[in-house]
């Protein structure tokens, strides 16, 4: 796993910029039967896929952070087989729908049809229409989540056919889009989405965020070092008492230096 992938926060309240983005998607979260289809859009390295993830797991719990790789094979109506790598978890999908090259129309519109298909496994237990559960947690959302990556990559027929689709299956699924351009997405599409852009982080925002990371590790450098002074402390205080044992057992041991009144007795120590 790389380092930035390890360290990336996971949950809504560890994001560290941005909070009335952050607002929003917990308001969405908390409600999620109405939350709509969703286009992110930002430069890149803003923290769009991020944001993602963590409202995810706000929906769903830790289950969405159980990721697998998964391969799929298309057969499109000219009898030519496509090939798409997917990110999977049992409440979403994850894909770039740009890799199917010409065939992406047909790549999405047969994706999402069968993740609407398919069921979430809450919807076939809940009896109840409330946002919590008894245990007082969130209740998971009936539906599933298919997250498109650089959508602005897709075809203008795709994008037709994306808006047609959107409308057919938004009971059962609901779409996050997710681009760097959103003059390159059709407005029929943005126009069916809720738009959340998602700015590049300011200087005032990346100053904070070095303080911080510069005290953390001088607080950890004081630790270290009072460890260190601590060890060196206890090891010339376990020295001088050894010695110091070692000296009263060879006078208890040697009665010519146990009666004499020399202050050679303790020249050890």
């Amino acid at each position: 796993m790389l380092w930035v992938d390890k360290h990336r926060p996971s949950k809504l309240e560890d994001l560290s910029y941005s909070d009335d983005i952050t607002s929003r998607l917990d308001a969405l979260a908390a409600s999620p039967q109405s939350m709509p289809h969703l286009f992110f859009y930002g430069p890149s390295g803003s923290g769009k896929k991020t944001r993602i993830s963590s409202l995810l797991r706000a929906l769903f719990g830790p289950g969405a952070d159980r990721l697998k790789l998964d391969k799929r094979s298309f057969t499109t109506p000219t009898k030519r087989t496509v090939e798409i790598n997917l990110i999977t978890s049992n409440y979403h999908i994850e894909m770039s729908p740009g890799d199917a090259g010409l065939n992406d129309r047909y790549v999405v519109q047969e994706l999402i049809k069968e993740i609407a298909s398919n069921t979430n496994v809450t919807a076939a237990t809940s009896t109840t229409t409330s946002t919590t559960s008894a245990d007082g947690n969130r209740k998971k959302p009936d539906f599933k989540v298919v997250v498109l990556s650089e959508v602005d990559r897709l075809s203008r027929p795709a994008q037709a056919a994306l808006r047609r689709t959107m409308e057919k299956y938004s009971s059962t699924c609901r779409l996050i889009l997710c681009c760097n351009s959103q003059s390159k997405v059709i407005e029929p599409v943005r126009s069916r989405c809720l738009g959340i852009r998602v700015g590049a982080p300011t200087h005032d925002d990346v100053s904070l965020c070095v303080c911080v990371c510069v005290c953390v590790f001088v607080l950890f450098l004081v630790s270290s070092l009072f460890c260190v002074i601590a060890d060196i402390l206890f090891i010339i205080i376990a020295h001088r008492v050894y010695h110091f044992c070692i000296a009263n057992l060879f006078c208890k041991c040697n009665p010519t230096i146990q009666n004499s009144n020399s202050p050679t007795r303790f020249a050890t120590f």
